[in-house]
């Protein structure tokens, strides 16, 4: 459910959120006058929010601070992806990381040296592409739960997925929010 879905007359906005003597604050930027600073305690009925709002608000504050700590988890484990590939013969090693960024390329063994240049940056860039291949994956993996249902996540990262498919034409609003805008249907 949208904050704007409850609260005062206007709907509730979050400008921001403060903690204050075991209180938790909302302010209000429509029902105050502009440059001014409006508050709302939950559970005190300040600008109309009821008890009930209140326990909505609290229950949608949760969620927000759940979804945060999933972002982050989900971002670190992005950044820890490493993927090396070895080519045929060992002539070169290559690592990449997330977003396919090439972090290093090693020659482990003297075979590169019998190599025709064009032969071996062939071979150097085959082992990229092959790395940088794996990474996607990895990183698919770690997004394919983030990613609404039915959206392949190694095409989306292959850039294999129309993004504007995924997209609505017209943004679904709440009620309260077509009220403010003065929308029909």
């Amino acid at each position: 459910m949208w904050p704007g879905s409850f609260g005062c007359t206007w709907g509730l906005y979050w400008a921001d959120r403060v903690e204050r003597r075991n209180r938790t604050w909302f302010y209000c930027c429509r029902c105050v006058r502009p440059g001014a600073v409006g508050r709302i305690s939950l559970g005190e009925g300040g600008c109309g929010v009821s008890g009930s709002h209140a326990e909505e608000l609290e229950q949608l504050l949760v969620q927000y601070r759940r979804q945060f700590a999933e972002v982050k988890e989900t971002q670190r484990r992005l950044r820890e992806i490493s993927c090396t590939v070895t080519a045929p013969r060992r002539t070169v090693a290559v690592t990449v990381g997330h977003g396919g960024v090439v972090k290093n390329v090693e020659f482990p063994t003297g075979a590169y040296k019998r190599m025709a240049p064009a032969d071996l940056a062939g071979v150097v860039l085959k082992a990229i592409a092959d790395a940088q291949q794996q990474a996607r994956g990895e990183a698919a993996e770690v997004m394919a739960p983030s990613l609404p249902p039915g959206v392949d996540a190694l095409k989306l990262f292959s850039g294999d997925v129309d993004i504007q498919s995924l997209l609505k034409p017209e943004p679904e609003l709440h009620e309260v929010t077509r009220d403010v805008m003065n929308i029909r249907d």
